[in-house]
């Protein structure tokens, strides 16, 4: 017997086409609920990730482009060799202005507090003070001077490439073992789960990522992403792996690039899933008495 195997939800056109060819052969015609196999999918998805280690946030979309951006946040605390600053110190390095959204330094801050280098020490954001942590006073410490001294006006600069000891203390922040709620980091693992799972074999050169690709990453994520803000995600937080050279990304001449871990990155994930199922089976183990 042979049998022919399509969706509840096929278009009218084709299913008489396969009705008419199952009967002419003596096909059997059967079908399947493409939302019950997406629902399945999804569940297992689920699964695998809870397995993996105790749960964290779902990673989150912004306009974080570069880690090294972290260093225009941080070259207010190196001009002024201050360990602690208040807003009004970042208006020329961020052109804040009463009439205009400040957004782009809010996703900087935040960031800055999702790798542990600064904390905010005033619950009033109008008067909002920042002060450097242990992580942050290294980093400033490591900042690239040989840019800072070429520089003209403070708003112009967006960037500063991260110097090897400053990559080397954002390693440090994302193992050590603090993760479940910080979303840059978070966003770091899973990417790195992400390309271990797919081999990384479809990062998107631009903006657009076809249904079936977009539908697998929202599951994994446990997200709704437009096509849009997922290959921005994709994108961006690929960028971030490569700062930290935990991946390589290896362009080509298709819709899609190809990431792979370097050592490093497959080191660095191994170790973040091993202390994340550590934390789990603390918690686990003795409830099973």
């Amino acid at each position: 017997m042979i049998a022919i195997l399509i969706a509840e939800e096929t278009p009218e056109k084709y299913l008489k086409k396969l009705l008419s060819f199952s009967n002419e052969r003596r096909f059997h015609l059967k079908t399947y609920s493409l939302e019950t196999v997406s629902e399945i999918y999804r569940k297992l998805i689920e699964e695998a990730i809870q397995t993996s280690g105790v749960p964290v946030l779902k990673p989150v979309a912004n306009n974080f482009t570069h880690l090294s951006c972290l260093n225009r946040f941080m070259l207010p605390f190196y001009d002024t060799e201050k360990k602690e600053l208040k807003r009004v110190d970042f208006v020329e390095y961020f052109d804040l202005k009463p009439d205009k959204s400040d957004s782009h330094f809010k996703v900087h801050k935040h960031m800055a507090e999702y790798f542990e280098l600064i904390e905010d020490v005033s619950p009033q954001e109008e008067e909002s003070s920042f002060r450097l942590t242990k992580y942050g006073e290294r980093f400033v410490e490591n900042l690239n001077y040989e840019f800072v001294i070429k520089r003209t006006k403070k708003s112009d600069i967006k960037r500063i490439d991260l110097s090897l000891e400053q990559k080397r203390i954002l390693l440090e922040s994302l193992m050590n073992g603090n993760i479940r709620d910080l979303k840059g980091k978070v966003n770091l693992l899973y990417f790195l789960r992400f390309v271990h799972l797919t081999e990384g074999v479809w990062i998107p050169r631009n903006r657009k990522l076809d249904r079936q690709k977009r539908d697998f990453a929202n599951s994994f994520l446990g997200t709704n992403y437009t096509e849009v803000t997922l290959a921005n995600w994709l994108n961006f937080t690929c960028t971030h792996a490569e700062e930290l050279n935990l991946v390589k990304r290896i362009k080509t001449t298709t819709e899609y690039d190809r990431a792979i871990l370097t050592s490093l990155g497959s080191r660095v994930l191994g170790f973040i899933e091993m202390d994340l199922h550590m934390k789990r089976e603390r918690i686990q183990i003795p409830l099973q008495i």
